[in-house]
């Protein structure tokens, strides 16, 4: 959520690259919708779509109609720290926490001593440092972005 909520900060306070940081953000608020796909169930299963859904196609559609600067924007935001950081913790999240948290994966490895507890430890367990590299990379943003704004204060 602290992502979400950073880079949308940092789209409103820097104009030359909102369309790129109102992506990740959107990004982010999908991601934090599916986490919550637990209170979601509650309405209906498999409801948490929908909201994900209509934040990805607004998204979307605010980049398509604001794409001035979002190439030169997605480049600067490469050389960052933050983007070193939120890619690792991005890989950690979609790609070993799902390949480690597969249960045929576990119940070839386990055979008979198989446990459904494990599976569940392991890939909660690399969601959250997956999420951890998202959390610093996002403290690298803020930080940025405080120092942009101080420069541009000490411009005017």
């Amino acid at each position: 959520m602290l992502s979400c909520v950073v880079f949308f900060w940092s789209a409103v306070k820097v104009k030359s690259s909102r369309t790129l940081f109102v992506l990740i953000s959107a990004f982010f608020g999908c991601m934090l919708l599916r986490e919550l796909d637990f209170y979601f169930d509650k309405i209906t299963h498999g409801f948490w779509f929908y909201p994900t859904l209509v934040l990805a196609l607004s998204a979307i559609y605010y980049a398509l109609k604001n794409n001035k600067n979002i190439s030169s924007s997605a480049l600067m935001f490469k050389n960052k720290q933050a983007y070193f950081n939120i890619l690792v913790g991005l890989v950690i999240i979609m790609v070993f926490s799902r390949l480690f948290g597969s249960g045929s994966l576990w119940k070839e490895v386990m055979g008979d001593d198989y446990q459904h507890l494990y599976k569940t430890i392991i890939q909660e367990g690399l969601e959250l440092f997956g999420y951890l590299f998202l959390f610093i990379g996002s403290c690298y943003q803020f930080m940025d972005v405080k120092t942009f704004l101080k420069k541009s204060n000490q411009q005017n």
